[in-house]
């Protein structure tokens, strides 16, 4: 791969959880760090049903090799949240990861 396609900044985001006095479980989200990555689009779906349209959008983000635990993580790009599917080293030696993410808005036409 060549490193220069690296060219798109991705945020991710790391959860934090704490216990409440009420024993509800609290998530927030803190940033972890931006990073520089190449972007695919995969595809993309769509379902209108009751008056409402959810999209549905797979990215497949390429970034240098770290590691990450795909639970704890979450990347923005162009102002879109994506929740990650999969993460799979690529090219050997730990050079590259390939994190597949789905991100799903849902617009309402009802009046």
């Amino acid at each position: 791969m060549n490193p220069g396609e690296l060219d798109r900044r991705i945020t991710f985001y790391v959860a934090t959880r704490s216990q409440q006095a009420n024993n509800e479980i609290y998530e927030t989200w803190a940033v972890h760090g931006k990073r520089w990555a190449k972007i695919e689009h995969v595809g993309e779906s769509e379902v209108y049903e009751n008056e409402r349209l959810q999209v549905e959008s797979n990215v497949k983000f390429t970034i240098h090799y770290e590691r990450i635990n795909q639970s704890d993580y979450r990347i923005t790009y162009n102002n879109k949240t994506y929740n990650i599917n999969s993460i799979t080293p690529i090219e050997g030696r730990k050079m590259y990861l390939e994190i597949n993410c789905n991100s799903t808005s849902i617009t309402n036409f009802k009046t």
